[in-house]
């Protein structure tokens, strides 16, 4: 047989759990510096050894499939992971397992990196929990603890100096810090402490946002509810009409239930710092409602 057969054809009678005794043997200095460091922490009777997936390096325990302990040694970026509605077991990296044994998985689906708890099993419509990684913190970064982190929001942070629980949390216009009904985006430098925020830094930044108008930006405004101003009573009802300066289509009046648009004259008025006398605003109010 030719030399260059030679190595191809031997290497053809190894398997897969010989490389990772191999390497593990080799390696196990880097990762289990102390006695016991290589003792599975889940079920406490299996060893971890080194293995190599699709997505790196990682140790796993030995008495897989009976124990699914596994730790990544390094997690790929966002785009290189499956779509989890078309993912087998072995196209997403397993984070760990929660007290009830389920499965911590990280996922990519069409709306970007997340993390999910368990499966979905056959014949059920009921959805595992998910929660989405927060823009702008690399997916690389998610370890199991972060990971159970993210499936607990919202979360509660603590309370301020009034006694009033402070949230954190994510949703579809980024991360943010909750006080009752009030709302403040996450400032993108603030990130990094997304995972360790202390309550102070929580308030601070609900304070800095209530200082900055409204919300502090387009993206908070949404968020953030906005107080109306009485401007007095509709002559026809009695009724309080409340200005709104900032809505979602614009500045508007709300008298009761009801909400009315500004016309042109009412803006101009509102634009330039004027107030809008309440006998222009029961004008707006009555053709509305003589419309209905």
């Amino acid at each position: 047989m030719p030399q260059y057969q030679t190595f191809p054809s031997s290497s053809k009678k190894i398997v897969p759990d010989d490389v990772s005794e191999k390497l593990t043997a080799d390696l196990a200095f880097h990762f289990f510096k102390n006695d016991g460091d290589d003792i599975c922490p889940e079920c406490k009777q299996g060893k971890l050894h080194l293995k190599v997936g699709k997505f790196g390096g990682f140790l796993g325990c030995k008495r897989y499939p009976d124990c699914r302990y596994t730790r990544q040694l390094a997690i790929p970026p966002a785009d290189s992971f499956v779509d989890a509605q078309n993912a087998k077991t072995d196209d997403v990296v397993v984070l760990g397992a929660d007290k009830s044994g389920a499965e911590i998985t990280l996922r990519n689906g069409p709306y970007g990196p997340y993390v999910q708890l368990g499966v979905i099993e056959k014949g059920s419509k009921e959805k595992p929990l998910r929660s989405s990684i927060p823009k702008g913190i690399d997916p690389a970064t998610i370890d199991l603890k972060k990971a159970q982190f993210l499936l607990a929001l919202p979360k509660k942070i603590g309370k301020d100096a009034d006694g009033v629980d402070v949230e954190i949390g994510y949703g579809k216009f980024g991360a943010y810090i909750k006080k009752e009904t009030k709302y403040a985006n996450m400032p993108a430098e603030k990130l990094q402490d997304f995972f360790s925020i202390k309550i102070a830094d929580a308030v601070e930044i609900l304070n800095a946002s209530k200082k900055s108008g409204a919300s502090g930006g387009a993206k908070a405004s949404r968020f953030q509810k906005t107080v109306g101003e009485n401007i007095g009573k509709f002559s026809d009802t009695g009724e309080d009409i409340l200005l709104f300066k900032q809505g979602r289509y614009g500045p508007y009046f709300q008298m009761g239930k009801s909400f009315f648009s500004l016309n042109s004259d009412a803006k101009k008025l509102l634009d330039a710092g004027a107030p809008v006398p309440i006998e222009l605003a029961g004008e707006i109010i009555k053709k509305k409602l003589n419309k209905q």
